[in-house]
């Protein structure tokens, strides 16, 4: 068949990017379901998907659908082949609290503060260590491990700090659910109870500055992997895990609030443990100061961003 005369007044027809029902199963296939059955030039694709500073904030917005099936698909990578599957998400936490509650509670025995939940002290200290060292382990290999996001097809690569601090929350829902639960059980809930999933979720623009942050950096900087996992072990022993603020000399505690996870563990022990009302004018500028520093982070990624394809 003869291909189809162009009219000079018409110019060249636009490429068209056609995207399959039901996507194979290589890698690059699971961003087909981006529109499903749309058909986009690479043009309108590039309008939709373009970002700046503001965008890379309102991008779960812009897209709810994007973001929805790439956190699903996330979240189904991660226990892909195992037997129990999505099971793990909860009976990870379940374990890991019956052995908090096997050593602290009848082997070792030791004590917080005069008080005798240590299992739970402890408990909401590493569940928002476990949040940071989900985003920290996992964003320097963001980029390296999807090239085809950043040389195949158009899309906002900001997205993917979104679904990794997202994935990262969800799971410390979980956490936060048996972590409530076991805290029921042991002396009862207050009303501040209920502000506890709010001082989980205000972890977000932190989560956000450090995936943005370690994904931009970790693209060219390839012993940032190897990184993480000091710095994951430094979150921990240099916030109030293993002890009370209290324990700590008066010029050590001071710097201790400078760790991004002491305020969301000392709000959530204040609100659940404690039956008090956490410093809501502390947590507004954790928020604030998380706010600055992933603005920071997106605007270095927003940099850097057109440089990945060169070193992929």
């Amino acid at each position: 068949m003869n291909p189809r005369a162009i009219d000079p007044r018409e110019g060249a027809p636009h490429q068209t990017l056609k995207i399959p029902r039901r996507p194979e199963s290589s890698s690059r296939s699971g961003l087909a379901t981006i529109c499903l059955t749309q058909r986009y030039t690479h043009d309108m694709l590039a309008d939709r998907f373009r970002v700046n500073l503001f965008g890379c904030f309102t991008l779960p917005l812009r897209e709810p659908t994007l973001v929805w099936i790439l956190w699903q698909r996330d979240l189904a990578q991660r226990y892909r082949g195992s037997y129990i599957g999505w099971g793990w998400t909860l009976l990870t936490p379940l374990l890991l609290l019956c052995v908090y509650v096997l050593i602290f509670q009848t082997v070792f025995s030791p004590r917080w503060s005069q008080r005798d939940d240590f299992v739970l002290q402890l408990f909401a200290g590493l569940m928002i260590v476990q949040i940071f060292a989900e985003v920290l382990s996992r964003s320097p290999r963001l980029i390296i491990d999807q090239p085809h996001l950043v040389k195949k097809v158009v899309f906002p690569l900001p997205l993917l700090g979104w679904i990794t601090s997202l994935s990262a929350l969800f799971l410390g829902t979980i956490y936060l659910f048996f972590f409530l639960s076991a805290a029921a059980l042991w002396h009862g809930l207050s009303w501040y109870a209920l502000v506890a999933p709010l001082v989980l979720w205000l972890c977000l623009p932190m989560l956000l500055a450090a995936a943005w942050l370690f994904a931009a950096l970790g693209t060219f900087v390839k012993d940032l992997q190897q990184v993480a996992g000091p710095l994951i072990t430094l979150l921990s022993f240099l916030g109030p895990v293993f002890y009370p603020i209290s324990a700590l000399p008066s010029w050590l505690g001071a710097w201790v609030w400078f760790n991004p996870v002491t305020v969301p563990i000392e709000s959530l022990r204040a609100c659940v443990l404690l039956a008090q009302a956490p410093n809501w004018a502390l947590l507004g500028a954790y928020a604030v100061v998380g706010g600055v520093l992933a603005a920071f982070s997106g605007f270095h990624f927003l940099r850097v961003q057109a440089r990945f394809a060169d070193v992929l």
